[in-house]
């Protein structure tokens, strides 16, 4: 397989990653032009796999201290500081199974380091179930840190944490 660019997105990657979005709804958030621009403006991360020219995956991150609406983010916001949240990410059907999802995750793990931000967080859909990505995050070193039902939806999720950088504990 070609060599995946990992770059920064561009309003001309817009329509490819609605459409990722798109044929991914069943386990993420939905996502629409609007939706998108809004959470641009607050994301540290707003990453593209390109290959071969095609959008292959995206990834929208933030850090902590924003003022995003999303309930998944608060919880991780009341409970941890100097932390990346991985809020989605997307791999087209046809690039999956390439270790693009490994290439991303080590590539934010990189970046929390450099960033001396200590965790990685991420939610997954515990109901509707999504096993794949729960052996993904776990062989990626995340542990569940709590759990959380979705008010007013059929929708659980596993509440993931990735300690990236020790903490130190100087007594």
């Amino acid at each position: 397989m070609p060599t995946p660019i990992i770059r920064g997105a561009t309003i001309a990657d817009y329509d490819a990653v609605l459409s990722l979005n798109l044929a991914s709804v069943s386990v993420l958030s939905p996502m629409d032009r609007a939706r998108l621009e809004l959470l641009t403006t607050m994301t540290e991360l707003f990453w593209i796999v390109e290959v071969e020219g095609q959008v292959a995956a995206f990834l929208l991150a933030f850090t902590d201290n924003k003022t995003y609406d999303s309930v998944n983010y608060q919880w991780f916001s009341k409970r941890l500081k100097q932390f990346l949240y991985i809020d989605r990410i997307v791999i087209g059907e046809k690039f999956r199974r390439r270790g693009i999802a490994s290439q991303i995750y080590q590539a934010l793990k990189n970046y929390a380091q450099s960033q001396q931000l200590h965790w990685l967080c991420a939610e997954i859909d515990l109901k509707p179930a999504n096993p794949p990505s729960i052996a993904f995050h776990q062989q990626q070193g995340f542990i569940e840190i709590g759990q959380q039902q979705l008010v007013g939806k059929e929708k659980s999720v596993s509440l993931m944490a990735c300690q990236v950088i020790p903490i130190r504990i100087i007594v």
